[in-house]
């Protein structure tokens, strides 16, 4: 296979398992609790990225402690704000408004790097701004689609936090491997949510013993493919594919999360949530075509170019 076609077929992949990683966590969370699912996840994108590590990578690293710090904001407290709002909304607005990871780096970047916002970019954050709003505007009290402000607004936490990250390791990162970086990110995160895990059982039980299989599969599905596996992919691909074209598939992660919610769990797409997502993918779109006019990396790959090279 030509190295176009393997990076290409690479990123198209990583890009549905990041879309469908969400409507798989939804899917989990009706018979798991949020600190249930946090466990599988990380756990199991824990042990994936381990196992991958040690067959074909860099298994020590001098800033192993500068990537355990990181590993604070993502994947720990990312993921429990994000678990916990997903809890309560609809997957179709956790996979939109997971979109706006792009939006905040630029936002962070200008506030606490002093990055330039060009006319092209401010336009595109108040679009995809906009978007969000819409989005959070269309609530449903019950049904497979139930959305919530509360739930909505602790997954924008939760991306915020990711965001955050991707601005701490542009300032602190180093130049190891990717997979490196995030082996260690991973097994801190498991280390400190280890105990919160276990204090929530105690305190409010876990839906473990009694979920069903389906739900179980989907937590794991969501930790190994959704987390480990899309990362994965996103390394082989992003080394091969100009990052501008890349982020042009990258755009279409929350539509591929979107069509999942819609298909596999029967949620509904009501106007704003149309009107939103539409505005959101459209704000993802001028956010790549301004980086690429600056020759930059594309704000909506930071996130993930972060972890490939090590830096922003």
């Amino acid at each position: 296979m030509g190295r176009l076609r393997l990076g290409y077929l690479s990123l198209v992949m990583s890009a549905l398992l990041f879309g469908g990683a969400t409507p798989l966590a939804v899917y989990a969370l009706r018979g798991l609790t949020a600190f249930d699912l946090l466990a599988v996840e990380i756990g199991s994108a824990t042990v994936v990225l381990w196992l991958a590590l040690a067959i074909a990578g860099q298994r020590t690293t001098r800033r192993w402690y500068t990537y355990a710090l990181l590993g604070l904001l993502e994947p720990a407290l990312s993921y429990v704000l994000y678990n916990l709002g997903l809890s309560q909304t609809s997957a179709i607005h956790g996979a939109l408004l997971e979109s706006l990871d792009g939006l905040f780096v630029v936002m962070l970047g200008a506030l606490l790097l002093g990055e330039r916002l060009r006319a092209a970019i401010v336009v595109s954050l108040v679009l995809g701004l906009m978007g969000a709003a819409l989005v959070a505007v269309s609530q449903g009290a019950d049904g497979p689609d139930r959305a919530s402000r509360a739930g909505d607004g602790l997954v924008v936490l939760g991306i915020l936090a990711a965001a955050l990250y991707s601005i701490a390791i542009r300032r602190f990162g180093g130049r190891e491997p990717a997979l490196t970086i995030t082996a260690y990110q991973f097994l801190a995160a498991s280390v400190l949510v280890a105990p919160v895990v276990a204090a929530s059982w105690l305190l409010r039980g876990s839906g473990l013993p009694s979920a069903t299989t389906a739900q179980l599969g989907a937590a794991l599905g969501s930790g190994i493919l959704g987390t480990a596996g899309a990362y994965l992919l996103f390394n082989i691909g992003i080394a091969r594919i100009p990052a501008g074209r890349a982020a042009l598939v990258f755009n279409l992660v929350p539509v591929f999360g979107t069509v999942a919610a819609v298909i596999g769990l029967g949620e509904r797409l009501r106007t704003m949530e149309v009107m939103g997502g539409g505005l959101i993918v459209l704000s993802l779109f001028a956010l790549t075509f301004a980086g690429e006019a600056e020759d930059q990396d594309p704000p909506v790959l930071v996130r993930w170019i972060a972890r490939v090279r090590g830096r922003g």
